[in-house]
């Protein structure tokens, strides 16, 4: 990141965490998060690759899923989960139990999974 950003984020009190390395891990920030300000769980709220690298680090313990009546099937619709060229293995599975499920008007489904 360069120091004009990092200039950017501070004037507008924004918060942040540098990883450093060739690879990036969120293990790391994570723990930084915890420990600098007392952070325990996150609401995480990103696309199927940041999904995906959370869930390569087994860093997902809880999954809230809205399924609604709507299908597309074109290549370009991202997944949930996703992976890029930059992982190294393929996202080992995690496993869930479905613990609550709702039904939401009029047509879909709420669906709240904790990891097993």
């Amino acid at each position: 990141m360069c120091r004009g950003s990092l200039n950017l984020l501070r004037e507008k009190g924004i918060a942040y965490l540098i990883s450093r390395g060739n690879e990036f891990h969120l293990t790391e920030p994570m723990e930084k998060l915890k420990s600098i300000f007392g952070i325990e769980r996150i609401s995480l709220q990103g696309g199927g690759l940041v999904n995906g690298t959370f869930a390569n680090e087994k860093l997902i313990d809880k999954l809230s899923l809205v399924v609604i009546h709507f299908v597309d099937s074109s290549s370009s619709v991202p997944t949930t989960f996703e992976t890029g060229s930059f992982f190294k293995h393929p996202i080992s599975p995690l496993e869930f139990k479905l613990k609550e499920m709702q039904k939401i008007e009029p047509e879909g489904l709420w669906l709240f999974y904790q990891r097993k």
